[in-house]
Formats: structure tokens, sequence, C-alpha cells
């Protein structure tokens, strides 16, 4: 945890960061509770995309079901619970299914904790009533589960899924392709005019948006796409969102790019 305070740079500019967490894997940062403004803007535009597409094809909207790869933090999760339970887009259904990928054994098991209690806080708020939100952790590999979820879907054994969010952290991978290194997949699990979305920033991408790579991957596996941008405030300490400019001194990221990708 670190406390609120008050950053300069590039000579003049400067900005309030409130008090937050870091979530570091065998010490390297991974993500931070500043990134909470493109969290909640990510699920909003996820949850309205969604009803607009069963509005575009004349379904009902129903019991949205949710695929998460990568927990972090929990506070994507946190909205994604918040829109299935109708308080995203409204006049909206309360429930639906929701599944998150972990890796981490220690971050899944954190995850089945925290999902299983705001599940709880939700049905406190209605005096008990039903949510109706049926949520699963699965611990493992998100290009492994992947895998088995296509083959679900295929043979029928499950539905496939109205939206994806993923969040994958590989210290290997620096060009922004992590989320998307198996787009067929993501193609076989999501419904039509299901909705994707990932963490398009990276380290080279320098926060200036999706660059060349994750373009031509989305448009090779026929996603339609767009972008817009949310403002935020890292703590001087997340390295992870702060570039060397050209004199070498340390800049902030303050803007990342939210993207909500459909399948055609």
């Amino acid at each position: 945890d670190y406390p609120s305070g008050h950053l300069k740079y590039n000579g003049g500019s400067s900005y309030q960061y409130d008090a937050g967490k870091t979530l570091r894997i065998n010490d390297e940062p991974v993500m931070d509770t500043c990134e909470r403004p493109w969290c909640e803007k990510t699920v909003r535009l996820m949850f309205e995309g969604i009803k607009g597409a069963r509005t575009d094809l004349r379904e009902k909207y129903e019991a949205p079901r949710i695929l998460e790869l990568g927990y972090g933090l929990g506070i994507t999760s946190l909205e994604v619970l918040r829109g299935l339970d109708g308080g995203i887009v409204t006049p909206g259904p309360r429930g639906g299914e929701y599944t998150v990928v972990e890796l981490n054994d220690r971050i899944a098991k954190f995850a089945q904790k925290t999902i299983g209690d705001r599940i709880k806080s939700l049905r406190a708020l209605e005096q008990g009533a039903e949510s109706n939100i049926k949520a699963t952790v699965v611990q493992g590999n998100a290009y492994d589960a992947l895998e088995i979820l296509s083959q679900e879907v295929k043979q029928k054994k499950r539905k496939p899924f109205d939206g994806i969010i993923s969040d994958l952290y590989d210290p290997e991978q620096s060009d922004g392709t992590t989320d998307l290194k198996r787009m067929d997949l993501m193609r076989d699990v999501l419904a039509n005019r299901g909705f994707f979305t990932f963490f398009v920033y990276h380290q080279e991408s320098g926060g200036s948006g999706t660059n060349r790579i994750q373009v031509q991957l989305l448009d090779a596996h026929r996603f339609t796409f767009q972008t817009d941008t949310i403002v935020i405030s890292p703590n001087p300490n997340y390295e992870y969102l702060f570039q060397t400019n050209e004199k070498g001194a340390k800049t902030p990221v303050r803007r990342l790019t939210t993207i909500t990708a459909w399948k055609e």
C-alpha cells in the first residue's frame, strides 16, 4: 500500500495521485489501483456493447456470460459483478455467468474469496434476494483454459460468452500481444457479436494507443473495434506506467487506451 501524494514532472507539470496498492509478482509491478478508471470504463463499454448487440440482433438482453483472463487486484472483477447485478446497463437483468482464469495460485485463491464475498454483499443489499450470478474461478494457464472452453462450446456443452476481458501478465512479451496470442480461440468461445477487450498499453507503446501488430491481429481474426482514452494518475513508484524521455527523465503515462472489439 502507498499513501496519496503530489507528483511534479517535466519541469512544471504536476498532479495529485490517490492512496492505493500495487500488485507485484516476482518483484515485478503487474497492476496498480491507479488503473481503476480504465477498468471501470472498459467494463461499462463492454456491457453497453453487449446490450446494443442484443438489440441489433433482436434478441433479449438477459444473463450475460463474461470471461475474464487474469484477475490482478480484482478491480475489473468488481465492475463485472456490478454489471451482472444490473448496476451498469439499466434496465438490465440481475444475474449471469462469470468465469475467471488466473495463473497465479495465490491470486486465484484471493479471487475465489473476494468474488464470493462480493456476491454475498450484493445479495445482502437486496435483503437476501438471490443475485443469480454464477461465478467460477479456474486456476491455470489462460491459453489452456481457452482450448478447453473452445471444445466445450463446439460440443455444445456450454454456451458461448457475450464478453471477454483479458489482462494477462507475461514479462517476456513487450509488444502488447500477450492478450492476442490465441485470437482463434477467442472467436470460438465468443457469441455472435460478442465483445472482446484487453489492456492495450505496453511499455514500448508509450501510452500511444494500439500498435500495428495489435491492429493486424484484430483484423486477421475479423474483429471490428473502436478505441477511446481515460486519464489516470500513477504513483511515482509504479514503474510500469512511466516512460523515459530523450533526456533520461521519467515521465508518467497519463492516458490509457480503452478498446472495444466485437466479433463480426
